[in-house]
């Protein structure tokens, strides 16, 4: 059975296109489903008898309280998704009349308990299927978030608490881990968060569908750096038996 870390990990894998296509699939498992098909291609012109190579399970938009099924992109805008960049600024208010600064001040319990605030946070290129007042990080909106330092800050800052809500923390690297100049590493009150963050629960962990946004928002938005970091501590905490 794939792990629900390696169904969060394929989903930082998919190449960051400029303009994505609509599809019938989503974008987190498009990517290494060509690259697959691509390679079993390859091996039949050659003459190889080799079985073909299985297609890689990942981690869909819905994936942590069901199956995703089919999904198709929308081009009508959520309502209130044209105060995406306003509310990431600080100026402006999400669809239900919250401010940035204000969600940002929640204790762990309400981050945890409420579930419509994440997709403001982290904007990504797919329609949430869950929150219809969620935002869409539009190929036009993209364009003019990476090119606002306010709007990229403003995620970084939102990454950073979201790590704090996780029991991690983000830390200059000291050149140990090679040339990332930024690491995740477990907080001093990681212990203390493993209960409500990292457990895998019989209905499953909606915490590892927000994991696969995040580092889906931070790809999106240029945020490598800080995308590679989190990665390579979710696959520590992977080796150290985090489901």
């Amino acid at each position: 059975q794939v792990s629900s870390l390696h169904r969060a990990v394929a989903a930082v894998t998919t190449p960051m296109d400029s303009a994505l296509p609509e599809r019938e699939v989503s974008s987190a498992s498009q990517g290494l489903d060509v690259a697959d098909d691509a390679a079993n291609a390859a091996a039949l012109e050659d003459g190889g008898s080799q079985a073909p190579k299985p297609k890689r399970a990942f981690l869909r938009r819905s994936a942590g309280r069901g199956a995703a099924g089919v999904q198709r992109r929308s081009d009508r805008l959520p309502i209130g998704a044209g105060d995406l960049l306003a509310f990431l600024r600080g100026s402006g208010v999400d669809s239900k009349g919250r401010r940035l600064e204000d969600i940002l001040t929640w204790d762990f319990d309400k981050m945890e308990k409420v579930h419509d605030y994440i997709q403001w946070l982290f904007p990504i290129d797919e329609p949430s299927r869950h929150h219809h007042g969620a935002p869409l990080l539009t190929p036009e909106l993209r364009e003019s978030a990476v090119a606002d330092s306010d709007v990229v800050a403003s995620v970084r800052r939102n990454f950073e608490r979201f790590l704090d809500f996780l029991g991690l923390e983000l830390c200059m690297d000291a050149g140990e881990r090679g040339p990332t100049p930024c690491v995740v590493k477990k907080a001093p009150h990681y212990d203390e968060r493993v209960p409500c963050c990292w457990y895998t629960r019989f209905s499953g962990n909606h915490n590892w569908l927000r994991i696969s946004r995040v580092l889906r928002c931070l790809r999106l938005l240029g945020l490598d750096d800080e995308a590679a970091a989190f990665l390579a501590c979710l696959e520590d905490l992977h080796a150290e038996g985090v489901p």
